[in-house]
């Protein structure tokens, strides 16, 4: 089966915003990472599992989920509207098998 694969950078205080309005749009799942990760840019979070982080990375890379048959534009421009900020201008979409 393929899956179309939304991916762009926000900042910390909307990237929940983000996940959960696409999640509402229609994403299957949305992952949240840090965009630096692997480079000397990489902003480790500390905790143990089950806690809440005490801070979050300035930027979080979202990746969502959607059906091959999903309009991944529509769903972030719904999210956009949602949540009540513009859509984020570099973003890449691609095809996962």
């Amino acid at each position: 089966m393929a899956y179309v694969a939304l991916r762009f950078d926000a900042a910390a205080a909307h990237a929940d915003a983000w996940s959960d309005a696409l999640l509402e749009a229609g994403a299957l799942s949305v992952d949240l990472s840090d965009p630096g990760a692997g480079t000397d840019a990489e902003t480790p979070l500390y905790g143990e599992p089950g806690e809440i982080p005490a801070s979050a990375w300035p930027w979080s890379r979202v990746v969502a989920l959607f059906g091959a048959d999903a309009d991944p534009a529509e769903a972030l421009a719904l999210a956009a509207t949602a949540i009540g900020e513009p859509a984020p201008e570099l973003v890449e979409v691609r095809l996962v098998r």
